[in-house]
């Protein structure tokens, strides 16, 4: 930064609002009256300003520290977009020379031209901020003035001096060839190489090229017993063609039809990408993963696998935020991107693939959606194209595969096969006996060490950070710490406040209001505020966890587009309800899980007890009525005479002696399991069975955990009937 210019008032003004420094005034009068105040024309760093107006102006070291520092900051900017603008030019240049080898004059000048018309539309996208077809759009509307890309557009069209117009079909077919085929494949062919290849080549690929990979005499077999030829090749003349494909084409060419898209990519040349230019929050990617090992689900206690999803900041590779569900969804990424926006601050791009839960209106609706009103630039890598994220894909493995590792219910690839099958057969064994397993980490203790481990990599010196320090050595950083050295040099993140971070998260929907009313899943919230809007299109915000009230705003249009405006009331559930309690958007969606299960169990219970009780159907016969049996009575003798005559008074009055170790009748099950810890040994077969399936419902484990009874101890004292 140039220390040594001077600002007039007016410059200041305008530096302020463009830079959004609020502490600085945007109008040239205000910015007159805080340098009044704060003595600026009395500096020596202040000077009459020449020509005409007349005026003081004022050098930079004068100006408040937050407009230097964000002064400095957007120099530094510029300087680095430019230079990402020259390595985009390299990169290019670079792909050009290693993919036009062999190819003749005129095939390289068309490449270079077709190359040179995609880098004007990507050009064009990223300086307006559009999509590609707006862009080339543009680009074709340019072509019929600029004589440049006219001139570009004759090359490129290859047609001898015809077709010199530009044509959106033609731009659309060179990006889908540059797509699939990398920049070579914008070359045109020629008929000389296609005719150098004798006729039977042809139909020899139609076997050869094929997912199952046959060998070269499979094919020929394959191709003697189908294909109706004349005269059939030889082993060494379909090798020698296949040679000569290699040579022209390009060890790919021999690829295409036997690999997938995916394996075809892994044999082309790639360009690693320079992060060093980035600022913090310019852009954040994400990716979910299934974690390797199974865990105790929260809701029914049976063992699954949860989806971890990570954002990682670009330029640090700081894990930002991250959220934890049952299955990758939009509600797990929209919860992790809040966590990063609150903690971290709101980045400029979101990179991620094109999974539903990076792909949905919730994210890219741009009235409603997520990133349409924090502002956030969402961008997609390709389809198969997972080597352009992997700064997410890299993070996945050494944070969470080493965690998996760590439980004994790891599932990988690297765990033991008779190891994994015991920890598989003993925690479903548990599970039917006692109803738990102490092999299956809980869902808390599950969540406590996600945190744990991405802490630990966040502290961790990183590969991809190493910096030269002020004495020029090499220095390799941790995420935390290359955050913090961007801190120290003028960066600043946009922050969010509290209520704009209440208000900002909560999901939208649009409705229509009806006599002061607006209806969301059934329900109907009501507000006075809301009567003069009768008929209008408003926006419904709610809670997923609490159905008590929405927030209900006006739709405000700006520039053409549709905005969240201000907030007209927060509505009440109130009257002409569906149901007695508001029905949450959670709640209506495990009732009805629950509902539709619950059906299928009865449905097959009634089959089942069906076929084994078909009498239950059959009308009843009469029958005889039992007779009741008494069994013999046998009486000791001894104790005949006792029981012959009467006690006397002074027996009758003396009590009984009572057994302390007799059984006793038990009220509850808290008092049968307590007898159960004192007197083991007692226990009987049935006594353990009753316990074991105390143990094996989930609410008489509640009960007996609320009274404070150990499960494990009591899970072991079954197990003394085995």
């Amino acid at each position: 930064m140039d220390w040594d210019r001077y600002h007039t008032a007016l410059e200041i003004a305008e530096l302020a609002q463009r830079l959004g420094v609020t502490s600085v005034p945007w109008t040239k009068r205000r910015v007159q009256d805080l340098a009044a105040r704060e003595g600026w024309d009395q500096s020596p760093m202040a000077r009459p300003r020449n020509g005409r107006g007349g005026g003081m102006e004022y050098q930079a070291r004068l100006l408040p520290e937050r407009l230097t520092n964000a002064m400095d900051a957007d120099e530094r900017r510029q300087v680095q977009l430019a230079q990402a603008k020259q390595a985009m030019v390299a990169e290019q240049d670079a792909l050009a020379a290693l993919a036009g080898t062999g190819l003749n004059g005129r095939q390289r000048m068309v490449m270079e031209a077709r190359a040179a018309i995609l880098n004007e539309v990507q050009a064009h996208t990223v300086e307006h901020q559009c999509r590609a077809g707006k862009s080339i759009d543009a680009i074709v509307a340019k072509a019929e003035t600029d004589p440049k890309l006219r001139r570009l557009a004759a090359t490129a069209n290859d047609r001898g001096g015809k077709g010199r117009v530009l044509s959106r079909a033609a731009i659309y077919r060179w990006m889908k060839d540059h797509r699939e085929g990398g920049i070579a494949a914008l070359a045109p062919k020629t008929t000389r190489e296609t005719h150098a290849f004798p006729h039977w080549f042809t139909v020899f690929l139609n076997y050869y090229a094929r997912p199952q990979a046959p060998t070269i005499a499979q094919a020929m077999e394959d191709m003697r017993a189908h294909a109706r030829l004349n005269q059939l090749p030889s082993y060494d003349q379909v090798r020698r063609c296949l040679k000569k494909l290699d040579r022209r084409e390009g060890t790919q060419a021999r690829h295409r039809g036997r690999e997938g898209t995916q394996a075809i990519k892994a044999r082309h040349a790639y360009v690693i990408r320079d992060t060093s230019g980035l600022l913090p929050t310019s852009v954040y990617t994400a990716d979910g993963k299934t974690f390797d090992a199974e865990i105790q689900h929260p809701d029914h206690g049976r063992p699954f696998r949860p989806e971890i999803t990570s954002i990682l900041d670009v330029a640090t590779r700081k894990c930002v935020g991250w959220s934890a569900g049952l299955a990758e969804n939009a509600h797990d990424v929209r919860d992790a991107l809040r966590v990063s926006v609150e903690w971290n601050g709101v980045p400029a791009i979101f990179y991620v693939d094109r999974g539903p839960g990076f792909k949905n209106d919730g994210l890219d609706n741009e009235l409603t959606g997520f990133c349409g009103r924090l502002g956030i630039t969402k961008m997609h890598s390709l389809p198969y194209n997972s080597q352009a994220r992997g700064i997410i894909e890299r993070f996945n493995g050494p944070v969470y595969t080493k965690l998996a590792k760590g439980f004994e219910t790891y599932v990988g690839a690297d765990m033991d096969r008779q190891a994994r099958q015991l920890a598989f057969k003993r925690t479903r064994r548990d599970l039917t006996e006692v109803g738990t397993s102490s092999l299956l980490p809980t869902w808390d203790e599950f969540l406590r060490a996600v945190g744990e481990a991405i802490d630990a990599y966040n502290d961790t010196p990183h590969d991809g950070l190493t910096r030269r320090d002020a004495s020029g050595r090499k220095v390799t950083l941790s995420p935390n710490q290359a955050w913090d050295r961007a801190e120290q040099d003028g960066f600043e993140a946009v922050r969010l406040s509290s209520h704009e971070i209440d208000d900002l998260f909560r999901p939208y929907v649009r409705r229509r209001t009806r006599r002061a009313m607006v209806e969301f899943l059934t329900n109907r919230y009501f507000h006075l505020d809301l009567e003069p809007y009768d008929g209008l299109d408003v926006l419904v915000g709610h809670d997923v966890h609490d159905a008590s009230k929405v927030w209900v705003r006006e739709i405000d249009v700006v520039n053409g587009a549709e905005q969240p405006g201000r907030l007209i009331a927060v509505a009440d559930f109130e009257g002409n309800k569906t149901r007695y309690v508001p029905l949450s958007a959670e709640q209506a969606a495990i009732e009805k899980r629950a509902a539709a299960r619950l059906r299928r169990l009865d449905a097959h219970r009634d089959e089942i007890e069906a076929e084994a009780n078909p009498h239950r159907f059959l009308s009843q016969t009469a029958q005889s009525p039992l007779s009741i049996v008494q069994p013999p009575v046998t009486i000791d003798a001894s104790a005949d005479a006792a029981l012959s005559s009467p006690p006397s008074s002074v027996e009758a009055s003396i009590p009984r002696a009572v057994d302390p170790d007799a059984r006793p009748h038990f009220s509850d099950d808290d008092g049968f399991c307590r007898w159960c810890e004192a007197h083991p040994d007692r226990m009987t077969e049935k006594d353990r069975a009753h316990l074991q399936s105390m143990l094996r419902s989930k609410r008489a484990r509640e009960f007996l955990r609320v009274h404070g009874h150990d499960l494990d101890a009591l899970a072991k004292l079954t197990g003394r009937a085995a």
